[in-house]
């Protein structure tokens, strides 16, 4: 060996240190306690040293306000009350500690439900038992088990040891083979159970061991009025048993590691562990601040310190505007949704593991910025835990607004500082804190009330959204339908109003942007405008219906089958009608014509514009983004797609991205999103969040024909039973749109599929491609019928030439009743509503005259167009045959081989893929 390494060996001190490093260490200590001494020294006598702590309020995020300011939703203070049983029950009395919380909150917790929030989590299924599910320490067997048998009986554990009274609250609980209880708190199944002298467990109440006269019984009055000198003496009892046992290697290895002076305390504390295994329960939430303040002294009162009993600031979202009993939550959770008419303000909430593990993979894919990448950790895993443990909006108009804060806070002067408090702490000896019978008083320092909570200005209004709810619970009550949906859209700023959507079912989604329907005779109005765009039709161009025998469809060459497309029931017996008469009345045979002078291509690229096979991005949660088939070779045939589509089938769309497509009509063929948000506010500085220019896909000219067709249709068309200008004078101009779409056997009924999704979930399984093929054809229509239907209307209003124009579209799914027609299910609701949006009252008109006789056809006073003048006086002899409420005949779309005679033709449709002609 050499000198150096001599040398080396000689000076390496003990501790593994070397000498250099050992002495930098001792003087860092001995610099760190010189600092501090100095510190003490320049403060002068009777002062105390600066120990300031800051206090900050949670952050309230924003509120929202509807469009007179009414609030929406706002954040109020509250607290959480957790407790940790490992920490609490080691020092204090189960029973009292719960009473004192209970009295604290006000609430009566006679059957001691609080009590066994308290307790580990097993407690709740067990009757407030406790068993090891995996005991380590805690496990006997042979003799062993026999000592902890006499303990049990009273029998002392060592001469020196005296026996306690037989312990109460203590059970003998024995293990399966594989060392665990089969489920907790109970014993294994009979074919689980040890063989004779196998191992077993202790299960215990902490209610009845900790309880005061369990305490008294077995140490006597003195001494039990301290919890902890009773748990220490249980824990001492249990490690004397346990050692007895034998520890296991990694526990003997653990405490050969610590001084002996150590070792003692820390068997107990694994023990403990064991028997009481939780670390964090949540007690109670939303505690309003002045029964906070009250737990707090009650808590301090009884010497229950922060780490036992903690109470964590947060906000409490509240929505005014929803009824008491709904609460932030309601939308989605069961049948809340139909007594909350604000769905559409959406929840807040937290993840949990699956879902922030899942959602947390799903930004590492689209939104890698989300992620922390300059943490030591992984950031998939953080940013899962961040999801599971953010309390953040997740739906609805709220995560609209989140979103659109965060993105702000990058470009707006936005000032977030929370309301603070600054206190100096008092430092005083142990010795010294008597004085004060309460607690020792801290120095106020200074308070911020902190910045103005930015506020979203929305375009709800706030009366219309209720009435508008409680109209579709009153659609879905009177008809029996599986769902109905309603949406007002100010026209020209594409501001919503009001949406909402209402099931006979629980459901945790909502229908306006998730539901899709096929639209049936409402999207006439769309295809009549682009053919109008495009100078393929005249508004008072004659075409021929073909009534009463259906139009034939042949392919583009002219050979092959032949598809026929009858009209409803009440449909005109005209053998010639014009384009204006023929969207008025929805003729079916007028409309496919008009379509199939597009080109497929075309007639497609423009319900692309209008934003048709494509989530509309509402920003409100999830989407659909409805069917638009592709076209492909050989996709859109003549006779089928092309010839489906132009009357409003074979193509699904969603409440919002339908109504945004029709405002775009009747804006004048502006195309601009629908929005829900008008401006930001924070204190007296305001931001517009107005959209920029829309973009032009129809033509002004065809939009204002489509609409004067529109209002025909109000006043001899098919919504004229409920929105006839006799019965709504006030208006200026008044058109609708109807639409009922008849479901072919390929089609699964909403009734049927809701209800079995509701069998799904309570069995947590899924429907897969085979059971939803299992669903078609099926009915549940009590007798009435064995087909179903979608009904829908779209009304548009306006009181002076003009002046504001609004939307108004209803749409019901799966009428259980005898009316089925657009106009009879949705129509006066629809017209209600639009009556409502304009502050103008239920005109009793509506319910008098919708289902009774029509009335007299007459030309419109209120016609924009001559060309359209004209056209009305020359129809207005004409009326439709009244539907007689009891008829069952709705006539569908067929495919057949041509030159089947008419009488031969069968009664269902049988290629149609998305509904069938019925077009009213």
């Amino acid at each position: 060996m050499s000198a150096g390494d001599g040398t080396r060996d000689v000076l390496s001190s003990a501790a593994g240190l070397r000498p250099a490093s050992a002495f930098v260490a001792i003087g860092a200590v001995l610099v760190a306690v010189a600092g501090r001494a100095t510190q003490l020294a320049l403060v002068a006598d009777g002062a105390q040293p600066q120990a300031e702590v800051q206090a900050a309020a949670p952050w309230p995020e924003f509120e929202i306000v509807d469009r007179i300011g009414r609030p929406l939703a706002l954040s109020v203070e509250c607290f959480d009350v957790t407790v940790s049983p490992r920490a609490l029950w080691r020092s204090h009395t189960p029973a009292r500690i719960a009473r004192a919380i209970a009295e604290a909150l006000k609430v009566d917790d006679a059957e001691g439900t609080l009590l066994t929030r308290m307790l580990p989590a097993q407690a709740e299924r067990t009757g407030g038992w406790i068993t090891p599910e995996e005991p380590e320490l805690l496990r006997f067997e042979g003799e062993d088990l026999e000592r902890v048998r006499g303990w049990l009986a009273g029998d002392a554990l060592s001469a020196e040891r005296s026996g306690l009274e037989p312990l109460a609250g203590f059970e003998l609980v024995p293990l399966s083979a594989e060392g665990r209880v089969a489920s907790a708190g109970e014993s294994p199944p009979e074919g689980e159970l040890p063989d004779d002298g196998g191992s077993w467990t202790l299960a215990w109440s902490p209610a009845q061991v900790l309880s005061a006269d369990e305490r008294t019984r077995q140490i006597g009055e003195q001494l039990g009025r301290r919890p902890e000198r009773w748990t220490t003496r249980l824990l001492g009892d249990l490690a004397l048993l346990v050692r007895a046992a034998g520890l296991p290697a990694d526990v003997t290895e653990d405490l050969e590691r610590l001084v002996p002076s150590e070792r003692g305390p820390r068997l107990r504390d694994l023990i403990w562990n064991e028997l009481c295994p939780t670390t964090y329960r949540l007690v109670a939430r939303r505690v309003d601040p002045v029964l906070a303040h009250g737990l707090a002294q009650a808590l301090r009162g009884e010497s229950v310190s922060p780490w036992q009993v903690q109470l964590v600031p947060r906000l409490e979202r509240r929505h005014p505007a929803r009824p008491a009993d709904v609460g932030v939550l309601a939308m989605g959770e069961g049948g809340a949704q139909a007594a909350d008419p604000f769905a559409v303000m959406g929840h807040w909430g937290v993840l949990g593991a699956d879902d922030a593990d899942r959602q947390a993979r799903s930004d590492l894919a689209n939104a890698p910025h989300l992620l922390d990448w300059d943490q030591n950790a992984d950031p998939l895993r953080a940013r899962a835990g961040e999801l599971g443990r953010r309390w953040r909006p997740w739906s609805g108009l709220e995560k609209l607004c989140a979103d659109v804060l965060e993105a702000a806070r990058h470009e707006l002067p936005l000032d977030e500082s929370p309301r603070s408090l600054t206190k100096r702490e008092r430092n005083v000896s142990r010795d010294r804190r008597s004085r004060w019978p309460d607690r020792v008083p801290n120095y106020f320092v200074e308070s911020s009330e902190g910045a103005p909570v930015p506020r979203f200005h929305s375009t709800l209004d706030a009366g219309l959204q209720r009435m508008a709810h409680d109209e579709l619970l009153g659609v879905l009550d009177e008809f029996d339908c599986a769902l109905a949906m309603g949406i007002a859209v100010d026209v020209e700023s594409g501001e919503v109003l009001s949406v909402d959507g209402v099931q006979a079912y629980d459901s945790k989604w909502f229908a306006p942007t998730q539901h899709v329907f096929t639209p049936g005779s409402t999207m006439k109005a769309i295809i009549m405008a682009m053919a109008l765009d495009r100078g393929l039709v005249h508004p008072d161009e004659e075409i021929q219906t073909f009534a009463p025998l259906g139009y034939r469809v042949r392919s583009a060459s002219g050979k092959g089958r032949v598809r026929l497309i009858r009209e409803a029931l009440g449909a005109p017996t005209e053998p010639w009608i014009t384009a204006s008469q023929g969207l008025a009345q929805s003729v079916n045979a007028v409309l496919v014509q008009v379509g199939l002078r597009m080109d497929a291509a075309d007639l497609r690229a423009g319900l692309v514009q209008l934003g048709y096979g494509a989530r509309p991005g509402a920003g409100l949660g999830p989407e659909r983004g409805g069917h638009l088939r592709r076209l492909d070779k050989g996709t859109w045939k003549r006779r089928y797609t092309h010839a489906s589509v132009s009357f409003g089938h074979e193509i699904g769309v969603t409440l919002w991205q339908h109504a945004a497509a029709l405002a775009t009509l009747v804006r004048g063929g502006e195309a601009l999103p629908l929005r829900m948000l008008r401006g930001l506010s924070q204190g007296d500085d305001g931001w517009d969040l107005k959209p920029g220019q829309g973009e032009r896909v129809l033509s002004e000219q065809a939009c204002a024909q489509v609409r004067a067709m529109m209002a025909l249709g109000a006043a001899e068309g098919t919504g004229r039973r409920v929105a006839h200008p006799e019965m709504h004078p006030e208006f200026h101009y008044l058109g609708t749109k109807t639409g009922t779409t008849e479901k072919v056997e390929s089609e699964i009924c909403i009734h049927v599929e809701l209800a079995h999704a509701l069998e799904h979930e309570a069995d947590k399984t899924a429907c897969s491609k085979a059971c939803r093929s299992g669903l078609r054809g099926q009915r549940d229509h009590k007798g009435l019928r064995n087909t179903c239907y979608t009904s829908s209307m779209m009304a548009v209003g306006q009181l002076e030439a003009g002046g504001p124009q609004i939307l108004v579209l209803v749409v019901v799914d799966d009428a259980r009743s005898k009316a089925k027609f657009g106009a009879d299910v949705a129509g006066r609701a629809a017209v209600r509503i639009l009556r409502r949006a304009f502050e103008l009252p239920p005109d009793p008109a509506v319910e008098r005259l919708s289902n009774g006789p029509a009335l007299p056809a007459r030309a419109l006073s209120h016609a924009e167009l001559p060309w359209f003048q004209d056209a009305a006086e020359a129809h207005a002899e004409a009326s439709y045959a009244e539907t007689s409420g009891d008829e069952e005949r709705y006539d569908n779309d067929g495919v057949w081989e041509d030159p089947v005679p008419f009488e031969e033709l069968p009664a269902g449709g049988l290629l149609s893929t998305q509904g069938q002609g019925e077009g009213r």
